[in-house]
């Protein structure tokens, strides 16, 4: 996804798959003219 960081993946108890992701706040803008 962009814009975010891909952390690590979860189980939970019913098993149930979860992708943590937490957003990435070092992106740099290029304004293309």
């Amino acid at each position: 996804m962009k814009g975010y960081e891909f952390v690590r993946t979860e189980t939970d108890d019913k098993g149930n798959t979860k992708h943590i992701y937490k957003k990435n706040l070092h992106l740099k803008k290029i304004n293309i003219k």
